[in-house]
């Protein structure tokens, strides 16, 4: 069972989590300019790791932070507010976790052949 997570937590985790969306829009129009490619690149880049590490802190890691790490990564992509869904997910999946609920994504009874569907 996973830590349970506060409330100043959740708070924290989204406050960076907007900030870092929020900061990558100027950015993005910055990096499609030919003379400030590199360094809005660079910042952008600096942006991502330290969302990365700062939501990894107070949510604890979850394996959804590591495609929105890559996603941010592809250009053009990185302009959906890929850290705020993110984050979204993760608390709704530790709170999911702590009340003793299965995640949706994984069958309840995964273990038995019976729930396979051959075609």
């Amino acid at each position: 069972m996973a830590v349970p997570l506060s409330h100043a937590r959740i708070v924290s985790a989204f406050t960076v989590a907007v900030l870092a969306d929020l900061i990558q829009l100027p950015l993005i129009a910055a990096f499609d300019t030919a003379v400030l490619a590199i360094p809005a690149e660079a910042a952008i880049l600096f942006v991502d790791l330290a969302a990365f590490a700062l939501t990894t802190a107070p949510l604890r890691f979850h394996w959804v932070l590591l495609p929105s790490l890559a996603i941010e990564a592809i250009p053009n992509l990185d302009a959906v507010p890929t850290w705020t869904g993110c984050v979204a997910f993760v608390v709704w999946a530790r709170r999911r976790e702590n009340r003793g609920e299965p995640t949706p994504i994984i069958p309840k009874n995964s273990a038995h052949p019976s729930n396979v569907i051959d075609v």
